[in-house]
């Protein structure tokens, strides 16, 4: 994990807007098997200024966080996927409108929603469902 840690860090000397790079390192601090190695605090930092540099709101990642989970994998994805899909009523889809608009604010929490329900149905959360 030093060694993840470490690249992370170096990613973000060389471009401290790297958002993924933010992420990651993000979650390893707050999801780190070794105590000594993880940082709470500054893994909520992280997470958001990358939440900042996507534009305010990566529904995965505030799903990935709500419950701590250790990976994203790929029932998560399909969830968002789903979730993603379920924005737009069947009667308003066509060839042209087959993705929410980026002004859509139901996408936001259905997807973190969904993506936290499948990281608790798959094992890979370390805490329960969030109170909102």
């Amino acid at each position: 994990m030093d060694e993840a840690i470490a690249h992370y860090q170096k990613a973000l000397q060389i471009n401290p807007d790297d958002a993924e790079a933010q992420n990651n390192l993000a979650r390893v601090l707050a999801t780190c098997p070794q105590a000594s190695l993880r940082d709470g605090n500054k893994a909520v930092e992280l997470a958001q200024r990358a939440n900042q540099l996507t534009g305010g709101g990566n529904p995965v990642v505030l799903g990935t966080l709500d419950v701590r989970a250790r990976r994203i994998n790929e029932p998560m994805k399909l969830a968002a996927a789903h979730a993603i899909a379920g924005c737009i009523a069947r009667r308003e889809l066509s060839p042209e409108y087959f993705v929410p608009s980026v002004f859509n604010r139901d996408v936001v929490k259905r997807v973190a929603a969904a993506v936290t329900e499948a990281a608790i149905k798959t094992g890979v959360a370390r805490k329960g469902l969030p109170r909102r």
